[in-house]
């Protein structure tokens, strides 16, 4: 308690507070958090280039350029490859957010339907 007077180049104060307080804190952050968007896009392809592009907004050049270069995840892992995805794939791209596959459907043209949530 003492000891903390900085975090970085931040002074701090450090001072004790009673668990209900925190409790309190972390419930107005819960019901802060907007429900995520749901994003459904039609895509020939599961490749993850494929779905960051229409989760982030971004061509899917510029996905398989983050990909390649490591700030595009699947499920927190660097695949510098091309993967397909699947129910359940999280992807996390630096500066974008993260995206969470939420369901895949094939549609009558034999393309993927593919429903994802993203942040706000």
């Amino acid at each position: 308690k003492q000891g903390l007077t900085r975090v970085g180049h931040v002074p701090v104060t450090v001072r004790e507070v009673g668990w209900d307080l925190v409790a309190d804190i972390i419930t107005q952050a819960n019901e802060a958090t907007p429900p995520p968007r749901i994003v459904n896009v039609v895509e020939a392809s599961l490749r993850n280039d494929a779905i960051a592009s229409a989760a982030f907004g971004i061509s899917r050049a510029k996905a398989a350029d983050m990909i390649k270069k490591g700030t595009i995840l699947l499920n927190w892992r660097v695949r510098p490859g091309f993967e397909e995805i699947s129910e359940g794939d999280t992807l996390s791209a630096r500066g974008f957010g993260r995206a969470k596959v939420i369901s895949i459907s094939v549609t009558a043209k034999e393309k993927f339907a593919v429903k994802i949530a993203v942040p706000r």
